[in-house]
């Protein structure tokens, strides 16, 4: 019942109330089902969001989690307001609040890809640590080591480039820090570990991936990782990387058709057929694939103060949306009075 209720709402915060009798009956919800979700509209309509929607979306993890642009902004976790550029935080806000599963980001050197997988990395990260049980969760062992890895080709490369600029950014925030006193999270020199069998580490290109569950991944200047053979034929190391990964994650932490986790493919061009050049073609128009490629002027103009930047720690897109879904409450009461088939309208 949580989910379907969770389900209506986010249906009818994209569709309208408009069409609330249809997704009603479309979800087949139960009498206290609908019940619910009357009393969470009622509150949306009063308050402009509903506690009772964030109690149930949200029972499974220890705090509400925050949006990426809070994530990022806020002094509290990654705290990069003064050195954000306004263009990567728009585009990790599109890649979080859409429903990809891949990143494929390319173009020239300079333009944020490894900040952008770096970012991303933490806040897939700090979701999971802040989960009840995640092995329950995901339907796991509980003695299930959940890993998020990133590759590149060999074991210094992937600490200096990625990892160490991913664990200096957890290290700093106040919220990691307080954790890492607590003794919840210990960090070594090659990896990262909670106690609740969360592990982030660097690995080179390797056979050792088979045996991770691997939640989330980046594969960096996937490029430049070279070629291998298998009797005549001749394969990128990088795409045969990806297809292992992506084949894991769709077998270990697929729920209900989706896959939760995320993996992140960058590099800088190298030639016109190189791998993410064929990859782009491969996944064109997949609502599932977040494609950009960008030069480094692209994304560098267009700075923002930092003042302009930490006030928008004030309205986050949380709220926005609630405003939204609020005139759409207000809007599905006005049609109280016509005639329809189900009482749940009728309710109002």
């Amino acid at each position: 019942m949580k989910d379907s209720i969770v389900q209506a709402v986010d249906r009818l915060q994209k569709e309208g109330l408009s069409e609330l009798e249809r997704i009603v009956e479309e979800l087949d919800l139960s009498p206290d089902a609908i019940d619910l979700l009357i009393e969470i509209l009622q509150e949306i309509q009063k308050y402009g969001y509903s506690p009772l929607l964030d109690q149930i979306r949200y029972a499974d993890y220890r705090f509400k989690p925050v949006s990426i642009r809070e994530f990022v902004l806020s002094p509290y976790y990654l705290n990069k307001a003064k050195y954000i550029r306004p263009k990567l935080l728009k585009e990790l806000e599109n890649f979080f609040n859409g429903d990809y599963i891949i990143a494929l980001l390319t173009g020239s050197i300079g333009w944020g890809k490894t900040t952008f997988g770096i970012i991303a990395m933490a806040y897939i990260f700090y979701k999971l640590f802040i989960l009840r049980n995640p092995q329950e969760y995901y339907g796991l062992d509980p003695s299930t080591e959940i890993a998020l890895v990133n590759f590149s080709v060999n074991l210094k490369t992937a600490l200096t480039s990625f990892f160490n600029r991913l664990k200096n950014d957890l290290m700093a925030s106040p919220f990691f820090k307080h954790f890492i006193l607590e003794g919840e999270i210990e960090i070594k020199k090659e990896e990262l570990r909670t106690n609740n069998n969360i592990i982030l580490q660097p690995l080179p290109i390797s056979n050792e991936a088979i045996s991770l569950n691997v939640f989330s991944a980046v594969i960096d200047e996937a490029n430049f990782l070279g070629q291998k053979r298998k009797g005549n034929e001749v394969y990128d190391i990088a795409e045969e990387l990806f297809d292992s990964l992506y084949r894991r994650l769709e077998s270990r932490f697929q729920q209900k058709g989706r896959v939760p986790g995320k993996l992140l493919v960058l590099s800088s061009a190298k030639y016109p057929e190189d791998f993410t050049e064929r990859m782009i073609r491969e996944f064109k128009g997949n609502p599932l694939a977040y494609i950009r490629r960008y030069a480094i002027y692209d994304v560098k103009s267009g700075y923002e103060n930092s003042k302009r930047l930490e006030s928008a720690l004030e309205v986050f897109p949380s709220r926005q949306e609630s405003l939204i879904v609020k005139r759409t409450v207000r809007t599905a009461l006005s049609l109280k009075e016509k005639p329809t088939k189900i009482a749940v309208l009728n309710r109002f």
